[in-house]
């Protein structure tokens, strides 16, 4: 069952403000939310401020490693493996209507089978390789193909050796010091407007 895309923010989600037009909401995330509301919090929380593509890629990502047999077999069972990704460990802070509405739309692309050919379908890795949340990690430079699909600030890859995900899952590594809990999503991210 796909998720109806609406003016509503979602039957599941929590409005938390809506003062002077600025509507505010607390997605539901966790472990148990669901595979489109697991997608949905990756999409808002991971890629949020990317193009409509790179939320869409990401959510690929989680797909992809689902059905790999490296990682957890659910997608939320993915998405909260720890250190895969860095939003888990931060909560789930209120967005707008607008970024959660594009989330949920990017999930429900991300989960068809026919959007632009599966855009990220197989791709398993990504990371920020430009802009304010950029990484430079050492696991990249063992991916494949190279140089890998670059959308916005995410560059994305099919494989990254035969053990990257243990490298990945044991991984600390942070850009200029920072912990992995400083990689919130941008913080000026663009609010999502419809395209028809």
């Amino acid at each position: 069952m796909g998720l109806l895309i609406s003016s509503d923010v979602g039957a599941h989600s929590h409005r938390t403000s809506s003062s002077g037009g600025s509507c505010r909401v607390r997605p539901p995330c966790g472990p148990s939310a669901g595979d489109q509301i697991c997608l949905a919090c990756n999409a808002v929380y991971e890629a949020r401020g990317e193009p409509l593509d790179g939320e869409i890629a990401t959510d690929q990502v989680a797909i992809s490693r689902a059905r790999s047999g490296q990682f957890r077999s659910s997608i939320c069972g993915t998405i909260y493996q720890p250190s895969q990704f860095a939003w888990t460990h931060n909560g789930s802070p209120s967005v707008t209507c607008g970024e959660w509405q594009r989330a949920q739309y990017a999930a429900q692309e991300a989960s068809s089978n026919d959007y632009k050919g599966k855009l990220a379908d197989g791709y398993k890795y990504f990371f920020a390789s430009s802009g304010p949340n950029k990484v430079n990690p050492r696991w990249a430079k063992n991916c494949r193909p190279q140089p890998g699909l670059t959308i916005g600030h995410h560059t994305f890859f099919q494989d990254c050796g035969s053990s990257s995900h243990q490298r990945l899952a044991r991984s600390s590594e942070s850009p200029q010091g920072q912990s992995w809990s400083d990689l919130s999503p941008a913080k000026s991210a663009r609010p999502w407007q419809t395209r028809r």
